[in-house]
């Protein structure tokens, strides 16, 4: 995760409440949150169209993937394994 500065947070917390109060209770989150980091990401390319811009979110996109596995869902599953044991 990137750890930018709790001033640089500041700029982004209200906008990403608004958007997790949106989306926490959807019924159709895949399709929502595809939506939601697709615009966001074209909208960013479209700014400034370029390999590097577009290597840049790409990397960004796998970094997010990877930290929130590791950082989210691989203590849900040791949490599991340990309510209901593990695979033989």
């Amino acid at each position: 995760m990137p750890y930018i500065t709790n001033s640089d947070r500041k700029k982004f917390d209200l906008v990403i409440n608004d958007l997790v109060e949106n989306l926490k209770d959807s019924t159709a989150l895949s399709g929502e949150l595809n939506y939601v980091f697709s615009v966001v990401l074209h909208r960013i390319f479209k700014h400034k169209e370029s390999y590097q811009t577009a290597s840049t979110l790409i990397s960004a996109l796998e970094c997010i993937k990877l930290e929130f596995y590791r950082r989210s869902v691989a203590p849900y599953e040791d949490l599991k394994i340990k309510e209901n044991g593990d695979i033989e």
